[in-house]
């Protein structure tokens, strides 16, 4: 119940979110200052999210740093009006290799990367089972190779709802992926 109900808080935020701005919304940052190197640098990073909480409303808070912000992701119709156009665009997984040169461009640029990291994209080849809460779970590894082959790190990021208007952009860890990890 709980985690239907969890859900349902999180479609209603993505409708204030494209309403009202993310503005409407509280966010809190206790993890800021680590990001805030990181997005100072002249290397982007892979920012690697998942839905836990407003992913929509975590990357609403980006926009204060001075990077670009490519979201990698199926476009629909209200998904792209969350995000800024001016400082974020979106990358089509669907377009195949075209998406692969738009990414890696992406962090070739300096810019962010923000992929989920519980999507899949492309084939089975691109996952790694490993073990998770006592069982198997597929994981995607792209996001690694992505950041081997530019050099760049991976930054694992949550915004949870923390009350009934704020969510918390908690940065839980900086992985530094080494390079050729294939």
């Amino acid at each position: 119940c709980r985690l239907v109900r969890t859900y349902a808080y999180t479609m209603v935020d993505q409708m204030v979110l494209m309403s009202f701005g993310p503005q409407a919304l509280a966010v809190e940052s206790p993890t800021r200052e680590t990001l805030k190197p990181l997005a100072d640098s002249s290397r982007g990073f892979v920012l690697l999210h998942a839905h836990v909480g407003c992913w929509q409303v975590g990357m609403s808070t980006l926009g204060h740093f001075d990077k670009k912000i490519a979201v990698v992701m199926i476009p629909d119709g209200h998904s792209a009006s969350m995000f800024d156009p001016k400082t974020t665009r979106i990358i089509d997984v669907r377009t195949g290799m075209q998406s692969l040169m738009e990414m890696t461009d992406a962090l070739l640029s300096g810019d962010i990367l923000a992929m989920m990291g519980d999507r899949t994209i492309g084939s089975e080849q691109n996952l790694i089972d490993v073990q998770f809460l006592g069982a198997t779970a597929w994981l995607p590894t792209l996001p690694y190779r992505l950041a081997s082959a530019a050099g760049v790190p991976v930054v694992v990021l949550a915004a949870p709802r923390i009350n009934k208007h704020a969510y918390e952009m908690r940065l839980a860890k900086v992985i530094e992926v080494p390079p050729g990890a294939g």
